[in-house]
């Protein structure tokens, strides 16, 4: 969504970046429903397939009223709004960067490896996903060339905001084709039911605080990345008075660099001894690279400023982003607000980033999973992600005012303030967060579904 800013202003000229956060809440509104629908629908059926291939095609229709929305007569800030909604419904299993998206992958990697494997193969599936995000700001800006105007057949345009969702259009079908007719499902790690027929054989009662400080975990990296996806194009445009599509193409650059990293950091964790080492201290090390990376991007003062705002086009009275980079001139805050040095933003962004997220996704991921232990886990992978996607959902609300009314002070001390909390959790219960004892202690009493057992 790094156009989706700009291609807002070109459909309704009087909207702000506020509604531009009613926007990005929608996806996230629509993707908090469907966790909870797919996970029941994934832990009933025990099937990754059909939920997956439904999450597909929803994701597929609201691409295609995106990329109409040019040809439609008024309402078109509303319909992008739907447009956003439908994707997200859709988004359990296509996003962009999410744990909508990453909650059916997430429960059939933790179902369908054996615990020796669970960390390769969730750094894997995670690797392969970060290609998609890498791929997706790339793609935007090698669309760039299609510029506003770009190309009209009949009455769908075809420019550089419209064409990457019909191109995405084309990667859903092409999906749904695969699941269709190439996805095997095996579930070996999961107790069958005629395995829980025989007595001797019990699934305990998870450890919830455990489950829940994951939970938080994921709440803390959706607040980040959606704040990242939020203002990237603000933040640019304010702070270094990029035009729209400089800030487009500049932070596509940026992504699929980071992306690169990531990458590179999920094959260390899948193919090396790293991914042998307590989950925990990874888990550390990636929230602290996340700690650092806000620490950076406040506005201290003795960074260079105050900030720029925009100059008005030969014979015009409107601020026109896409003319000249700068503040608008509503953003009062610019004129005492210093600006972060360009070479830290891209060390920030590119590198502290690039190693925040592999450490902190696939760490989070297996340890929920085995927390969690041998069960079906639809349900509370949709949990995990329900509470991902409420993060995606309030965030762009609160981040964009706060950006309008105050700069990103705000913005950078709320995130800041929730990787402390969680830096307190995870210290604080690092003995809890470990897989299910199949096994427990003799003599002490253990929890499961039936009542209570003991080991002697």
């Amino acid at each position: 969504m790094t156009s989706g800013w700009p291609y807002l202003m070109e459909l309704d000229q009087e909207a702000d970046v506020r509604f531009f956060g009613w926007i990005m809440a929608g996806y996230s509104l629509g993707q908090m429903i469907s966790c909870w629908l797919f996970g029941w629908w994934s832990q009933v059926t025990a099937s990754t397939r059909y939920p997956a291939i439904f999450g597909l095609l929803l994701a597929a229709g609201g691409n295609v009223l995106y990329g109409l929305l040019p040809a439609l007569p008024y309402n078109r800030k509303w319909y992008m709004l739907v447009a956003r909604l439908f994707t997200g419904w859709g988004a359990v299993f296509l996003r962009e960067y999410s744990t909508g998206t990453l909650s059916l992958i997430r429960s059939y990697c933790a179902m369908a490896s054996l615990h020796k494997d669970r960390s390769r193969v969730v750094a894997i599936a995670s690797a392969c996903f970060t290609i998609g995000i890498a791929a997706g700001p790339s793609i935007q800006a090698l669309f760039l060339p299609f510029g506003k105007t770009g190309i009209k057949l009949f009455s769908i345009h075809i420019n550089m905001f419209t064409a990457p969702a019909f191109a995405l259009v084309i990667v859903c079908v092409v999906g749904m084709v695969v699941l269709a007719t190439c996805f095997k499902e095996d579930y070996v790690a999961m107790v069958s039911d005629e395995e829980k027929k025989n007595s001797f054989v019990i699934v305990p009662k998870f450890d919830r605080v455990a489950a829940y400080t994951c939970i938080y975990m994921c709440f803390i990296v959706q607040t980040i990345e959606t704040a990242l996806e939020v203002l990237s194009t603000p933040f640019g445009v304010s702070l270094y008075n990029w035009t729209t599509e400089q800030a487009i193409f500049y932070y596509g650059v940026v992504h699929t660099c980071s992306s690169t990293i990531d990458v590179i950091n999920y094959g260390i964790l899948s193919f090396t001894r790293i991914r042998k080492m307590d989950m925990r201290r990874l888990l550390l090390f990636g929230i602290s690279c996340f700690t650092i990376y806000e620490l950076l991007l406040l506005p201290w003062p003795f960074y260079d400023g105050p900030l720029d705002y925009i100059k008005l086009a030969p014979n015009s009275t409107v601020e026109d982003p896409s003319y000249s980079g700068g503040c608008f001139q509503v953003y009062r805050w610019c004129s005492q607000t210093t600006r972060v040095p360009i070479y830290i933003y891209l060390v920030g962004s590119v590198i502290v980033l690039g190693f925040g997220f592999p450490f902190h996704f696939t760490p989070t991921g297996v340890i929920f999973s085995e927390v969690l232990g041998p069960r079906k886990q639809g349900m509370m992978q949709g949990i995990f992600a329900f509470f991902g996607s409420s993060a995606r959902c309030i965030t762009p609300l609160y981040q964009t005012y706060l950006f309008k009314h105050s700069g990103y002070l705000w913005p950078n001390l709320i995130c800041l303030s929730l990787l402390l909390i969680g830096i307190t959790l995870l210290l604080s219960f690092w003995s809890r967060l470990i897989p299910l004892r199949m096994v427990p202690k003799l003599g002490v009493a253990t929890r499961y579904k039936g009542g209570v057992f003991y080991h002697l």
